[in-house]
């Protein structure tokens, strides 16, 4: 416990940081996003790549990744990144991954260096996300099977005609959740693209967690297995269907390795 305190306040105390751009928010020119290198010398594992905006005087974090390909497992929403991991590896790997509100990258960069043959598809609606997106976040030969897609995500899963093995929901306006999120035509548009072996896993942030309980047991749309999970304050909702429910127990044992589950659910039937 006293080396790992040492080696974060070494981090933190010998950190460069260096701002690479600054743009104005599309909407709020008032808010200002940074483009940020965080590099540590003697670890270089640690060095990261940043997305924070300024607003009313206070920076925040937009999202991270890390620049070495050692780390697949992304800064942000990590136990989602380990729950689909321990998904994966009991059901197989992901074939076609879509991730909603990804031009932060870090799924995006968790699915490219951890599954090469996975076909991966982003949708983000901001262009000014995506500018930076295509910049700072997504060159090189390891991004070849990842589409960034400028586009509404709602009316995308509504027109879209293929299937994925793993859905990342991240869908936020202004620091809330949007308001579709959880709506019976989105979630069902969402469960039409699942295939049969998947799992879905939204992002809820602000919904408590006694909302999100009453969620997974109200879903209009068929699942094997709903979860609560994560650690501490933070947590994440799946949905997982599966022609093969007696592998469920091998992935919560997988699951429970990273992450706690804090509910789960069956349906009926």
């Amino acid at each position: 416990m006293f080396l790992k305190k040492y080696v974060k306040a070494y981090i933190k105390k010998h950190r460069k940081i260096r701002v690479l751009e600054s743009f104005p928010a599309e909407q709020d020119p008032s808010i200002v996003y940074r483009i940020i290198d965080e590099k540590t010398p003697l670890v270089p594992s640690r060095n990261l790549r940043r997305i924070s905006f300024w607003a009313g005087g206070c920076s925040y974090n937009y999202s991270s990744v890390y620049l070495s390909k050692m780390h697949k497992i992304q800064p942000i929403c990590g136990y989602a990144q380990r729950a689909a991991r321990a998904f994966f590896e009991t059901y197989g790997k992901p074939e076609r991954a879509l991730v909603l509100g990804s031009a932060g990258c870090a799924v995006p960069r968790f699915l490219a260096l951890s599954y090469k043959k996975c076909e991966i598809k982003g949708i983000e609606y901001s262009d000014l996300m995506i500018q930076i997106a295509r910049k700072y976040f997504i060159g090189g030969p390891v991004f070849r099977n990842f589409e960034l897609i400028k586009g509404d995500a709602y009316a995308y899963v509504r027109e879209a005609a293929e299937s994925f093995n793993f859905i990342f929901v991240d869908l936020f306006d202004s620091g809330k959740i949007s308001e579709g999120m959880f709506s019976p035509g989105f979630l069902s548009d969402i469960g039409r693209l699942s295939t049969t072996e998947s799992i879905v896993i939204f992002n809820p942030l602000s919904v408590s967690l006694e909302d999100s309980a009453g969620f997974i047991r109200s879903l209009p749309i068929p699942v094997n297995r709903a979860y609560l999970f994560g650690r501490g304050d933070r947590f994440f909702i799946a949905l997982v269907k599966t022609a093969r429910p007696e592998l469920l127990p091998a992935f919560e044992k997988r699951l429970l390795k990273q992450a706690d589950i804090f509910d789960s659910y069956t349906p009926a039937g």
